[in-house]
């Protein structure tokens, strides 16, 4: 067992179990939770609709915002705008977990 004590004096403990997992455990009170986003069905129909971009640099523009030269918000970028609305959060899976004053962990 490896004990961590957080900014805030919260303690948290990391036990390895018989499966080879780590059981996490300590006062989750005040967390935030991350989960991947999943963007096969947005990326399937971009290719469909004729789009030429790679997953990689698909899954990037997917998330693009446009600003004027001042910085100010104007608008969705245009694959944002039409295959945005389609990716969606894999809830059945965590992928970061930052418990208020740490530790954050995420997956690599």
């Amino acid at each position: 067992m490896v004990r961590y004590k957080n900014r805030y004096g919260d303690e948290y403990t990391f036990t390895k179990q018989e499966d080879g997992t780590i059981l996490w455990e300590g006062p989750f009170e005040h967390i935030r939770i991350g989960y991947p986003n999943v963007y096969k069905i947005a990326y399937q129909q971009f290719r469909k609709d004729g789009g030429q971009l790679n997953q990689y640099e698909f899954e990037e523009k997917v998330h693009e915002q446009i600003y004027d030269v001042d910085g100010n918000w104007v608008s969705k970028g245009p694959i944002t705008e039409d295959y945005g609305p389609m990716v969606f959060s894999d809830t059945d899976n965590i992928n970061m977990v930052d418990p208020s004053g740490g530790p954050y962990i995420n997956s690599i």
